[in-house]
């Protein structure tokens, strides 16, 4: 699934629309990014934010079961703090976890490490992509998410008919297809890792 105009914005709007319903329970870690707060409250569902440590890594309460708990959003890398769950750590928390987990990849090209395996690892996770940001592509706003079939099905169903046009298809192909591009270019940086 994709989408041209929102980017992977859409997508994280697509997958709150799908798996949480008024009343119920969105988890995010707090600081984070705002948008996940916002498409609980636009759904009538209720956030929950859990803090992070002052190490950045995450509380035992972050994969802890609630009532009427539906999904949990987890950006790795982190905005604002750059910092990183590893993939072992995520996949400890999906096993856990009652509910789906979105593993917001925004910023994955400036880390070591990704989740892309762990969905065919664990049903539960998804992995939200964006070529916004080390793809140089802001303005095209493409996003992608990666997921079991069986759930792709799910977010099919709520999706916009026709959220993506034939440019942004064509050019979204071309820059994944030029992945020399992006460690010739720099853009990689090396976050610090932690856990949880």
């Amino acid at each position: 699934m994709d989408h041209g105009r929102n980017g992977s914005d859409d997508v994280l709007t697509i997958v709150t629309r799908t798996f949480v319903g008024q009343g119920q329970l969105l988890r995010l870690p707090f600081p984070s990014y705002i948008l996940y707060k916002t498409l609980a409250q636009l759904q009538g569902a209720r956030a929950e934010e859990v803090r992070f440590r002052p190490d950045w890594s995450l509380p035992e309460e972050f994969a802890a079961a609630a009532p009427d708990l539906r999904l949990v959003f987890l950006a790795s890398p982190n905005s604002p703090s750059g910092t990183t769950v590893s993939p072992e750590m995520v996949l400890r928390l999906a096993e856990r976890l009652p509910c789906p987990l979105l593993v917001d990849e925004a910023y994955a090209d400036f880390a070591e490490t990704n989740c892309l395996d762990l969905v065919a690892r664990n049903e539960k996770i998804m992995v939200s992509r964006s070529l916004s940001k080390s793809y140089a592509l802001a303005g095209l706003r493409f996003g992608y998410i990666v997921a079991r079939p069986r759930v792709i099905e799910q977010l099919v169903k709520v999706k916009d008919s026709y959220n993506c046009d034939a440019v942004s298809i064509a050019a979204a192909a071309a820059a994944l297809g030029d992945q020399a591009w992006l460690p010739a270019t720099g853009r990689r940086f090396s976050p610090p890792g932690v856990g949880f």
